[in-house]
């Protein structure tokens, strides 16, 4: 006997059953353009997250919610199943792991777009969770609003790094002590981005914190070697 989806809407529920009201006291704008609906995985350890997601996502006449997830073997075996257009998983899921689960619904799934959510003192896994295809990264203290532009933004092929983690970026970089011997022989513009290029961070990372693009990052990257290596 199949168990009852007790989701609104045509949303699958993965190994649990639970029961979500409709809220109908939440607004949302329409979009006024032509654009369908993006279709969303959402996935997460927590019952009261998954519950209040699914609500939030349900309401939001922008996207359609197909599966909530709760374990890593489970957003993987939905994703596969179901074709979303944006992933957003918890890197904390029980199982194989969020980690590990973003590995393979990039291999099963490749046009699918992930957005990882980690806790901000977790800051160091983002160049684990990019190489592994992640295009947005979200802090678990992120607003809906924050999270819906993540999902806005990844669904268009653009990475985003939502404004807490942005900071945190950025007040690391600031805090390194070989910021002045570095700024010496560069603009200020290229010794920040020198530092952050000495610290491991991407040109896509770079490009996201600095809201500049990535081409820019290149050049001056390339400025920067032709200043450092006469």
């Amino acid at each position: 006997m199949n168990e009852p989806n007790l989701f609104p809407g045509n949303i699958a529920c993965a190994n649990e059953i639970s029961s979500v009201p409709f809220i109908s006291g939440l607004q949302q704008d329409v979009c006024t353009t032509s654009a369908q609906p993006i279709t969303i995985l959402f996935a997460d350890n927590q019952r009261l997250i998954r519950e209040t997601m699914a609500m939030l996502l349900e309401a939001d006449p922008r996207f359609i919610l197909r599966a909530v997830c709760p374990s890593g073997d489970a957003t993987v075996y939905e994703a596969s199943r179901q074709r979303v257009e944006v992933v957003i998983a918890a890197v904390d899921l029980k199982d194989c792991g969020g980690v590990e689960a973003i590995l393979r619904i990039r291999s099963e799934c490749p046009g699918t777009a992930i957005i990882a959510m980690i806790d901000s003192d977790r800051i160091s896994i983002r160049h684990q969770l990019l190489a592994a295809g992640v295009t947005g990264l979200v802090s678990k203290k992120s607003s809906y609003l924050d999270l819906t532009d993540a999902v806005l933004c990844v669904s268009k092929g653009k990475k985003f790094i939502c404004p807490e983690l942005k900071n945190i970026i950025a007040g690391q970089a600031l805090a390194l002590p070989d910021r002045t011997s570095v700024a010496r022989r560069l603009t200020k513009k290229q010794a920040d981005i020198a530092v952050l290029l000495n610290q491991g961070f991407t040109v896509d990372e770079i490009a996201a914190a600095k809201n500049i693009c990535v081409r820019t990052v290149k050049d001056h990257r390339n400025n920067i070697h032709k200043q450092t290596n006469p």
